[in-house]
C-alpha cells in the first residue's frame, strides 16, 4: 500500500528530525506547531512541502501511482538524511 508507505516515511522523517534536534517530536503535534520550531528557512520550506504532500495522500485519501510514490519517497529520504 503506497499510502501507508508515505505515512511511514513521513513518521520516519519526524523521528530523525527529532533525534537531530531540528524538531521536538510529540505524537499529537500539528504541522503548524512543528513549523514554529524549525529555525532554518530552507528546512521550513521543505518540511511544509512534504507535510502538504503527506496530508493530501494520507488524509485526503488520494491514490498515488508508483511513479508518484518514487518522487515522494525521494523527497522524504532527502529530509530523513538532513542533519
Amino acid at each position: 500500500n503506497l499510502r501507508k508507505a508515505v505515512r511511514y516515511y513521513y513518521l520516519w522523517m519526524l523521528k530523525n528530525w527529532s533525534q537531530n534536534g531540528l524538531i521536538n517530536y510529540e505524537p499529537n503535534k500539528t504541522t503548524k506547531q512543528y513549523l514554529k520550531e524549525i529555525d532554518h528557512n530552507d528546512n521550513k520550506i521543505d518540511f511544509e512541502y512534504v507535510s502538504y504532500i503527506y496530508d493530501n495522500v494520507w488524509y485526503g485519501y488520494h491514490e498515488i501511482t508508483e511513479v508518484d510514490f518514487l518522487k515522494i519517497e525521494d523527497q522524504l529520504q532527502q529530509l530523513i538524511n538532513k542533519r
